[in-house]
C-alpha cells in the first residue's frame, strides 16, 4: 500500500516537473469573450461625437443669426404693467437691385429717404394681447410743436418716431420692431405663403396687388407685401371694379391682417429643424431692433408675434380727407381710446389734433 502510494506520489510530481521544464507550454485556460463592451463603448463615442457636432452648429448657428439681427441705440420711455412694441414698416428701397424690383418699388434715387409705411403698436400684458393699427398718415405734432404726418417722423430717424409716439400719442414704447419690405416679403415666404380671407376680390395696379376671388386666398410674399401697401386698391361690386372706401382698417390696416397671418404659421417645432433654421435666418434679416432686445427680449417679441393672430384689436378713430397728400385726423374719441390703451405717464400724455365728430 505504502509503496503503491509512494507510486503515484512520484508519478504525480514527475509530470509537475515536466510540465514546468523549458519548452513546454502548459495549456491554456479557456477564457470567455465579452464582446458587448467594446461595442457599447464605440457607440457611445459615436454618440458623444454626434452630440458635439449638433451642439458647435447649433452654437454657431445661432451666433450668426444674432450677429444677422440690425440694432439701433434708442432712448426708450417704456410702458407700466406690461411690454408695448412699436412695430414700423419701413418703406426705404435701399434694398432694390432687380429690375423686376425696380418696377414694383421705384429705385432708391427715385424714391430716396425712409418714411414709416405700417405702424402698429401692440401691447402684452400677461398673456393678452392688443393691437392697434395707427394710420401713417395720422396728423400728429412733432417734437418742434408742428403738425406733420406721423409717417414723416421716421424721416427724421427712429428715435424721432419714437419720441412723437410718446409726446404726441402719449404711447411710451419699451422696444421697437422695423420691419423692411424685403425682409417681410422673405419671411412670409420662408414660413410657405400666408392664409388672408376677403370680402371680395381686390386689386391694386400701383402695388401688384391681385387677389381674384373672394373668400380666403394662399398669398405668397409678393402678393402678401403688395397687401400690406395697398392705397389705391380696387374692390370688385356687381362685376364692376370700383375704388375701395378709405378707413382706418384699410389705410395701414391690412399690415394687422398680414402679420396675424404671419404669426399663426411662425411657429416652431422640433421634427422640422431644417425649415426651422430657414424661419429665422428670414426673420434676423427682415427686422431692425433697439439695441436693448437681448436673447430673452428677442423671445418675448416672438411670442407676441406668435400671439397676434388671437389678439384684440383696436382701430384708432380717424377721419380721412384723400389728396395729392392725404391727411387722417384723429376724432375724439381717438384720445379716449389711447388713454385706454395705455394709461399715460408724465413722460408720454396724449397731444393730438382732433376734429369735431362727424368732420
Amino acid at each position: 500500500m505504502t509503496t503503491s502510494l509512494r507510486g503515484v506520489t512520484n508519478t504525480a510530481s514527475t509530470g509537475s516537473r515536466r510540465a514546468a521544464l523549458p519548452g513546454r507550454r502548459p495549456r491554456p485556460r479557456t477564457v470567455p469573450r465579452v464582446t458587448g463592451a467594446p461595442r457599447t463603448r464605440r457607440w457611445w463615442r459615436i454618440g458623444l461625437i454626434a452630440v458635439a457636432v449638433i451642439v458647435t452648429a447649433t452654437v454657431g448657428f445661432s451666433l450668426a443669426v444674432w450677429s444677422r439681427i440690425d440694432r439701433r441705440h434708442l432712448t426708450l420711455p417704456g410702458s407700466a404693467g406690461g411690454t408695448t412694441y412699436l412695430i414700423v414698416g419701413s418703406d426705404s428701397r435701399a434694398f432694390v437691385q432687380s429690375a423686376s424690383d425696380r418696377a414694383r418699388f421705384g429705385s432708391s434715387t427715385k424714391v430716396g429717404g425712409e418714411r414709416a409705411d405700417v405702424l402698429l403698436v401692440v401691447r402684452r400684458v400677461g398673456n393678452t394681447t392688443t393691437v392697434m393699427n395707427i394710420p401713417r398718415d395720422l396728423v400728429v405734432i412733432s417734437a418742434q410743436g408742428a403738425p406733420t404726418r406721423i409717417t414723416m417722423s421716421l424721416s427724421a430717424g427712429l428715435q424721432s418716431l419714437v419720441d412723437v409716439t410718446c409726446h404726441s400719442l402719449g404711447i411710451g414704447v419699451d422696444h421697437v420692431a422695423l420691419v423692411h419690405f424685403d425682409g417681410l416679403r422673405d419671411a412670409i415666404d420662408a414660413v410657405g405663403g400666408i392664409d388672408v380671407a376677403v370680402p371680395t376680390p381686390i386689386r391694386d395696379t400701383t402695388t401688384g396687388l391681385d387677389i381674384p376671388r373672394a373668400g380666403t386666398s394662399h398669398l405668397d410674399g409678393q402678393q402678401a407685401l403688395a397687401l400690406v401697401r395697398s392705397r389705391t386698391g380696387e374692390r370688385l361690386v356687381n362685376n364692376k371694379w370700383e375704388p375701395e372706401p378709405p378707413s382706418a382698417s384699410e389705410r395701414g390696416g391690412r399690415a394687422d391682417t398680414v402679420l396675424r397671418a404671419l404669426g399663426a404659421r411662425a411657429p416652431m417645432s422640433l421634427t422640422t429643424p431644417i425649415v426651422d433654421a430657414e424661419k429665422l435666418w428670414a426673420f434676423a434679416g427682415a427686422v431692425t431692433v433697439d439695441d436693448g432686445l437681448g436673447p430673452s427680449g428677442l423671445r418675448a417679441l416672438a411670442s407676441t408675434l406668435q400671439s397676434l393672430h388671437t389678439a384684440t384689436r383696436a382701430d384708432l378713430p380717424v377721419a380721412f380727407h384723400p389728396g395729392v397728400v392725404p391727411e387722417a385726423l384723429a376724432r375724439p374719441a381717438a384720445v379716449t381710446m389711447l388713454r385706454r390703451f395705455q394709461e399715460p405717464s408724465a413722460d408720454c400724455t396724449p397731444r393730438l389734433p382732433t376734429i369735431r365728430s362727424g368732420g
